[in-house]
C-alpha cells in the first residue's frame, strides 16, 4: 500500500510524495496534483503549469540532473488523502530527488556555487530556463554535496540561442550568484605558499 504525504498546498493543487514497495524496495516519487481550489480558473492555471514543467522536464530528459517524468498509471490513479483518485490530466510523477533545500542546509562544500552555475547552464544549453531559482527551496543539496534543481513549473522551454532563453538565463544567473553570496559570505579562502626553502 503507498504512503501519501503532502508536501505542499496552494491555490493551484498539491505536491505529494508517493513511497511504494515494488520488488522488494521502498520507492519514492513526487506527483504534483493540479486539481486548482475555489478561485476561478485556477485549475486551468494549475493545468498550464502543469504543462509548463512537464515540457521542461521532457526537454531535460536524462540530462542536467534533473528528474525524470514517470509515466506511471499506478502512482498517477493513486487516491490523495482525501480519497478522491485525481484525473489523469492533472496529474505530473516525476522522480523524487533525494537531498536537503538549500535553505536548510547548515554547510555547504565550497565547489558548490560553481557546480550549481554549470548545472544551470546545462539546462540553458538544452533550451531551457527555470526562472524560479529565487526561491532556494527549489535548489537541492544532494547526500553527496552536488546539486539538484527541482519545480519546474514556471521553467520555459526555448529555442537555442534565441533573445528569450538569454535574458532568462541571465536571470537564473544573477540569482545564483545572489545566494553564492549570501552562503559564501563569511568564507574566506587563503592560498597558503609553500614554505620557502
Amino acid at each position: 500500500m503507498a504512503q501519501i504525504t503532502v508536501l505542499k498546498s496552494d491555490s493551484f493543487g498539491r505536491v505529494e510524495r508517493l513511497e511504494l514497495e515494488r520488488g522488494g524496495r521502498m520507492s519514492r516519487w513526487i506527483r504534483r496534483v493540479a486539481c486548482g481550489a475555489s478561485l476561478p480558473l485556477s485549475r486551468t492555471i494549475a493545468r498550464a503549469l502543469l504543462a509548463r514543467e512537464r515540457r521542461a522536464l521532457e526537454a531535460l530528459a536524462g540530462r542536467a540532473h534533473s528528474p525524470r517524468v514517470v509515466d506511471d498509471s499506478e502512482l498517477a490513479g493513486l487516491a490523495s488523502l482525501d480519497g478522491r483518485v485525481p484525473a489523469r490530466a492533472d496529474v505530473l510523477v516525476r522522480e523524487f530527488v533525494e537531498g536537503t533545500p538549500l535553505h536548510q542546509v547548515e554547510l555547504v562544500p565550497l565547489d558548490f556555487f560553481d557546480a550549481l552555475e554549470e548545472l544551470v547552464r546545462e539546462l540553458h544549453a538544452c533550451g531551457v530556463a527555470h526562472n524560479d531559482l529565487h526561491k532556494e527551496q527549489n535548489i537541492v543539496v544532494a547526500p553527496d554535496g552536488t546539486p539538484r534543481l527541482i519545480d519546474f513549473q514556471l521553467a520555459s522551454v526555448h529555442a537555442r540561442g534565441s533573445r528569450a532563453l538569454a535574458v532568462r538565463a541571465r536571470d537564473d544567473l544573477r540569482h545564483i550568484a545572489k545566494h553564492r553570496r549570501r552562503y559564501l559570505r563569511y568564507v574566506r579562502v587563503v592560498d597558503v605558499a609553500p614554505p620557502a626553502e
